[in-house]
């Protein structure tokens, strides 16, 4: 069974690119709204969560952290072209942590690794 992987990202663009790089490992779910995606944690079993870091309303460490308040047992990494500029200690409550530009192996490795 294919392991489900929730994308957040506020550019369409970047969601429709995680959908073609990866529907043929994963059951991937996206969406542009943070808020909106923690609804899905209510109605959907889901192993992995991968977020960009700027969007409009929540940055994606809140929005992870919420995550985790929801379900400790889902994997959260953060997707960020500002690695450099997060806190350390806030990347250190994260599983997985990609810098962009990152290769499509990087990513799916570490949901492997994470999901088992």
């Amino acid at each position: 069974m294919k392991k489900i992987v929730l994308f957040v990202d506020d550019e369409e663009h970047m969601l429709r690119l995680y959908h073609r790089l990866y529907r043929e490992e994963y059951c991937v779910l996206t969406s542009q709204d943070p808020v909106e995606s923690l609804g899905f944690l209510d109605k959907q079993h889901i192993d992995v969560v991968v977020s960009d870091y700027k969007m409009p309303g929540m940055n994606g460490i809140e929005f992870l952290r919420k995550v985790k308040e929801r379900n400790s047992n889902i994997k959260r990494v953060i997707v960020s072209a500002t690695i450099c500029s997060i806190p350390q200690e806030e990347l250190k409550e994260l599983d997985g942590v990609l810098e962009k530009p990152f290769n499509k192996e990087d990513l799916s490795d570490k949901i492997k690794e994470l999901s088992g």
